[in-house]
């Protein structure tokens, strides 16, 4: 499992746990087992014992996704720290008005802009507002290898592009990194 490789090489950096998909209503006791500071709840697959229970552990909820204000500030009222989400838009860039709207609240939750997230994309919205909090995969997509193709064969889903690899690239979350540091000297 990927988060015990990580509490056991990297036990000072900050885990968070996500979800998976055949198990998403023990998400909190996984985080717990493998000592995530974080756990990014799936709604609607989180309840107020679950959020209750992480918190009795230090441990911060993050809720994929809310754009909805009055969503917002009932996972506040649960105990909700972060609130994930791309602005109603395909991409946070296109949504930043309604992120800005969110943080215009005054609520004390934290509003995590994600989708299309990277470096030049950080720089731009913390020039609109010092958001805390960015999801970024650093994705990019590579020919996975195979050679035998037979096109209108899939071996999964119809229309998953079964040919690519989705990586998180080191170069593009370097440069990521390299903006919040910079932004965190100012």
């Amino acid at each position: 499992v990927l988060l015990q490789q990580l509490k056991e090489m990297a036990p000072d950096i900050a885990r968070c746990c996500g979800e998976k998909f055949d198990q998403l209503w023990e998400i909190v006791d996984r985080a717990i087992q493998y000592d995530c500071q974080k756990v990014q709840l799936f709604k609607p697959y989180f309840n107020q014992e679950m959020i209750d229970k992480a918190h009795a552990y230090g441990i911060l909820c993050n809720v994929f996704w809310s754009d909805d204000p009055e969503e917002c500030e009932r996972f506040l009222e649960m105990g909700i720290d972060t609130i994930l989400t791309s602005g109603q838009a395909a991409d946070c860039w296109t949504g930043r008005q309604c992120l800005l709207d969110l943080v215009a609240l005054g609520l004390p939750i934290t509003v995590m802009p994600g989708s299309g997230v990277n470096a030049k994309m950080i720089q731009s919205l913390l020039e609109l507002y010092p958001f805390k909090a960015f999801h970024m995969s650093g994705k990019i997509v590579v020919d996975n290898g195979m050679r035998f193709r037979r096109e209108g064969v899939p071996m999964g889903l119809p229309g998953l592009d079964e040919f690519s690899l989705w990586l998180t690239d080191a170069e593009k979350v370097r440069e990521a990194v390299a903006v919040l540091k910079g932004a965190a000297t100012c």
